[in-house]
């Protein structure tokens, strides 16, 4: 069986586009790691992911949303676990859509505690 070496090129490049390597250093660098030519690389990316330019910048947003979402999750379950709370990672998700990203990454003055008028919109 054979395999088609466009395609872990293709995601590598796709990760290396995301991490913020510039395009043709990574094209050049994964090309010679799989023995492809470096156009020949390209020409199969652009078909698989569209306008290389513009994917490295949707990568890198949605890959910095990831890492945002995950610290704000540990933050949020840290958070319960000091009130002596457990939370599933399904209800820090929850919390963090509720309240939204930059609430959850932001944490609160230590010693707070939030009573039923913290929450009234009176």
């Amino acid at each position: 069986m054979t395999t088609d070496k466009f395609i872990p090129a293709i995601e590598e490049l796709g990760s290396a586009l995301g991490a913020g390597e510039k395009l043709e250093t990574a094209l050049v660098e994964i090309a010679d790691d799989y023995a492809l030519a470096p156009q020949a690389l390209r020409n199969r990316a652009e078909r698989a992911l569209g306008d290389l330019a513009a994917y490295a910048v949707t990568r890198a947003a949605a890959d910095k949303h990831e890492r945002q979402w995950a610290t704000a999750r540990r933050l949020v379950i840290g958070r319960a676990a000091e009130r002596g709370e457990t939370m599933t990672i399904e209800e820090a998700d929850n919390h963090i859509r509720f309240w939204g990203l930059e609430d959850a990454l932001n944490p609160l003055p230590r010693g707070f505690q939030p009573t039923h008028a913290t929450f009234d919109d009176e």
